[in-house]
């Protein structure tokens, strides 16, 4: 059995590689969003062993999975890569890239954003959606098949104020419809 705070480091190191500081901190709990109960010396102590064991690579300060170590984790969580989503903006773009690993959940995620968009009185129009082949989903995880789409994200001029109950709202519906890959699959 493996020591459950080795897993949810895993998990960190699942979508980014993060520099080997971060898992001392002892705002992490926050900063992830994630139910967590360990001190920062039991997470730096997870973060050794799963070097030791060849599941993390640290190279000067910055930590990632190596195959090993992705293999296992994928085993241990299961991960629904169907309901991956992934978003990204170049500095200085004028649009966010975001891919998944459906077609229907890069939709899903797109229509949270216009919605989000419309509130505030901007018009967004339904982005084109492309097929992609051997999509990178993580650093470490490529899949035969993705999709992606861009949004324009540069910000217009609006005179409709958004209440805070519903940016919370909306940013919740965000981050939840993110987090569906790590959930058991009710389909």
């Amino acid at each position: 059995m493996q020591n459950p705070i080795v897993v949810h480091v895993l998990t960190m190191l699942a979508t980014s590689k993060l520099s080997s500081r971060v898992f001392a901190g002892d705002n992490l709990v926050e900063f992830l969003n994630r139910n967590l109960t360990s001190t920062p010396h039991q997470r730096l102590q997870a973060l050794e062993d799963a070097h030791r064991q060849g599941f993390v690579r640290i190279d000067e300060d910055m930590a990632e999975l190596t195959t090993a170590g992705g293999a296992f984790w994928e085993g241990a969580m299961q991960p629904d890569w169907s309901r991956f989503i992934t978003g990204r903006s170049d500095f200085g773009s004028d649009e966010i890239e975001y891919s998944a690993g459906s077609e229907r959940a890069l939709r899903d995620m797109v229509e949270l954003v216009r919605m989000e968009k419309r509130l505030v009185g901007q018009t967004v129009p339904a982005p084109e959606i492309t097929k992609l082949h051997d999509w990178p989903a993580t650093y470490w995880k490529t899949l035969p098949i993705g999709y992606a789409c861009r949004i324009p994200s540069r910000p217009t001029s609006c005179t409709v104020t958004v209440p805070r109950d519903m940016q919370f709202l909306m940013m919740h519906a965000q981050q939840n419809l993110r987090d569906r890959w790590l959930e058991p699959s009710n389909v």
